[in-house]
């Protein structure tokens, strides 16, 4: 009988404490003037910007003025990756979701996609044009990495250094 009592104390303790935290969880912040509860991108007291949804500090993804970004607790998140709707996302220096067939990250390239969804398709592979100086501005991409080495392409072999297909000269592979 003891064991069972005390088993009951500790879960009123644990219940109690639940719902204290429940309660902090729930408190809602408002605007000093209006009384209203805090909503979207808002300067607070210790100078510092923070999203609110109905006075709730925001955990997710926003837009706000044409932009995508991430809160976490209402702190916009830079340089992270984030997963939201079974999709990875990567957010910028400016904490915006990054875009575009070709985003470095770290020397590694991915493909974003340029149609507004921002989301990873994947890291790039194959001759790309990237805008570089040589060839025409394309490079050999192998898994997100610059290519050095022969590849078979179009029926002929290539010789690669760092992307760069080389036009002219010997190479020596495969002894």
């Amino acid at each position: 009988m003891k064991l069972k009592f005390n088993v009951l104390g500790l879960v009123v303790i644990v219940m109690s404490l639940l719902v204290a935290g429940q309660a902090k969880a729930d408190t809602v912040t408002t605007d000093a003037t209006t009384n209203q509860p805090l909503s979207g991108y808002v300067f607070t007291a210790d100078r510092d910007w923070r999203w609110y949804e109905n006075g709730q500090l925001y955990t997710g993804f926003r837009n706000y003025f044409g932009a995508n970004y991430y809160f976490i607790n209402g702190v916009r998140q830079t340089n992270t990756w984030a997963t939201e709707w079974g999709k990875t996302y990567y957010l910028g220096a400016d904490g915006r979701s990054v875009e575009g067939h070709l985003v470095t990250i770290n020397g590694i390239t991915y493909d974003f996609g340029n149609d507004q969804t921002f989301y990873l398709r994947g890291k790039v592979s194959g001759y790309l044009k990237d805008g570089s100086a040589a060839n025409g501005g394309y490079r050999w991409y192998d898994n997100g990495q610059l290519y050095t080495g022969f590849k078979f392409y179009m029926g002929t072999y290539y010789w690669f250094v760092d992307g760069v297909r080389q036009n002219a000269g010997w190479r020596s592979a495969w002894g």
